[in-house]
């Protein structure tokens, strides 16, 4: 049995722990009520992500893990009602997904970062592996729509966070694991696996949407490590990878282009045919024929 994680008692960390827990009150109740999220409770939102997590390991926190666990499932579901609500309407009132897209994006960090202090709350539960996949999951979920909203530094916040279950897959001994029944045990590896190629994946989206082309190079270099085996890890990879041959060559890069789209291409070839979706043959011809284009246009510039 794996001991507890050493506490500290700290009387600014349980006044921190009180804070945080006292805001994720309100706003699940603000949420569940309809009454909605009003500026001041968001401002309060915002300035606990920036300035209260990572919250140290203490006595205020290991005492209060189920709380914090509790109010972080409870503030993401009704997060995740609140956007399926604004999808529904989106269609007649368009207005209302740009209004409320900005608060998903605190919201959700807001939620994760409660289940990771809960996560890291002690060893024991640290080391569940069942726990760092649900945790992993839901950090990469929360980080992918951050990006999708151009919230880069909630997703840096996110993925500083995402960074430790990285570290702990890639370091652990699989002699960890020798109790485990050896197919449960494979299945989760093969989960945590995806989870690590896609966490370099938004790696990687969001250094293209910071414009550093430099670092979206180390952490495809870092992805091809890890595999893309994974017929939707491919997909995504493949999609990314065009999407920036795409912008590359509307800003001039065409050698850097045909890097990336080369990059698509082999992505999608490490997969058998069968194994990938429909759209894989769509995104396949978009690709070739950027490529082609480019071919064509070097034989015409030579003659």
């Amino acid at each position: 049995m794996a001991p507890l994680r050493p506490v500290k008692k700290d009387g600014a960390s349980e006044q921190r722990a009180d804070g945080i827990l006292a805001s994720a009150r309100t706003a699940v109740k603000a949420l569940k009520s309809r009454d909605g999220v009003q500026s001041e409770l968001r401002q309060e939102l915002e300035n606990h992500v920036k300035r209260s997590f990572p919250v140290p390991i203490s006595t205020a926190i290991a005492n209060r893990l189920s709380e914090f666990d509790h109010l972080g499932c409870n503030l993401w579901n009704a997060a995740t009602n609140l956007l399926r609500e604004d999808e529904q309407q989106q269609a007649s009132d368009d207005s209302r997904e740009r209004h409320r897209g900005p608060l998903q994006t605190i919201l959700r960090t807001f939620a994760f970062l409660l289940l990771d202090t809960a996560h890291h709350a002690t060893a024991r539960r640290s080391k569940d592996m069942d726990q760092q996949i649900r945790n992993f999951r839901i950090g990469l979920k929360a980080c992918r729509f951050c990006l999708d909203q151009n919230e880069l530094q909630l997703a840096v916040k996110l993925l500083e966070r995402c960074a430790e279950h990285v570290n702990t897959v890639e370091t652990e001994s699989p002699l960890v694991r020798m109790h485990n029944d050896h197919d449960e045990a494979n299945h989760r590896e093969t989960k945590l696996a995806g989870m690590v190629s896609e966490y370099y994946l938004l790696r990687m989206t969001h250094a293209f949407k910071a414009d550093r082309i430099d670092l979206a190079d180390h952490f495809f270099d870092k992805l091809s490590i890890s595999g893309v085996a994974q017929p939707i890890i491919a997909e995504l990879t493949a999609q990314l990878c065009f999407d920036a041959g795409k912008t590359l060559v509307k800003r001039g890069s065409v050698d850097l282009s045909i890097k990336w789209l080369d990059r698509a291409l082999s992505a999608l070839d490490g997969c058998g045919v069968e194994d990938l979706s429909m759209d894989s043959s769509e995104l396949r011809l978009a690709i070739t024929s950027t490529l082609g284009g480019f071919t064509n246009s070097r034989v015409l510039l030579q003659n």
